[in-house]
């Protein structure tokens, strides 16, 4: 049912990323005047809003408001593309780290942790290294990465590139994402209305 109204309501350019409202049919709406009033503003239009990213300050995605629920634009695009929803348990990932970036070529379905084995250098880092940082009270560095919802400690090294090459290591060892603790990219993409 979902993917049927989303059909009936959206065009989705693999190419662009671009969700683009299409004219909508009356049984999208209580009324051939509401109908009509939505059709006129926004059929043809860029569809979607720009919003701040969950537990980001600098990360924006853009959601789409659809009879009166709320989707991630990714979760949209992918099933259009597919024509199937989105299994329970699985998430769309951007593979580039820019959630405003929803070229298909872009998304993959994952589960939850191996969405957590993509992310983006947190802004908070201090070494501008995902999992390593500078101990004061030792003197050194200090590698660690969080696998199977634990912190593992990696060790301590005196230079960064030693810390460094060390989590570099462990990520591949847990299967980590080539893109994982890449610095955040200034989005080209900007949300519709």
């Amino acid at each position: 049912m979902i993917i049927a109204h989303l059909n009936e309501s959206l065009l989705y350019d693999k190419e662009s990323g671009v969700l683009t409202w299409k004219t909508r049919p009356p049984e999208h709406f209580s009324s051939i005047r509401s109908q009509k009033r939505w059709n006129s503003t926004f059929s043809g239009r860029k569809a979607g809003y720009r919003k701040r990213d969950t537990g980001s300050t600098n990360s924006y995605r853009i959601e789409i408001n659809l009879s009166g629920k709320k989707y991630p634009a990714a979760r949209v695009a992918w099933m259009i593309s597919h024509q199937n929803p989105i299994p329970d348990g699985m998430e769309v990932d951007h593979i580039n780290g820019d959630a405003m970036d929803n070229r298909l070529a872009n998304l993959r379905l994952v589960d939850h942790a191996s969405n957590m084995r993509n992310q983006r250098l947190h802004r908070t880092s201090t070494t501008g290294v995902s999992g390593v940082v500078w101990k004061k009270r030792d003197s050194k560095f200090e590698a660690r990465i969080r696998a199977h919802g634990k912190w593992r400690h990696i060790g301590q090294y005196s230079t960064l590139i030693d810390a460094v090459a060390a989590r570099r290591r462990v990520e591949r060892e847990y299967g980590f994402h080539e893109n994982h603790g890449a610095r955040r990219i200034a989005s080209q993409a900007e949300g519709g209305e």
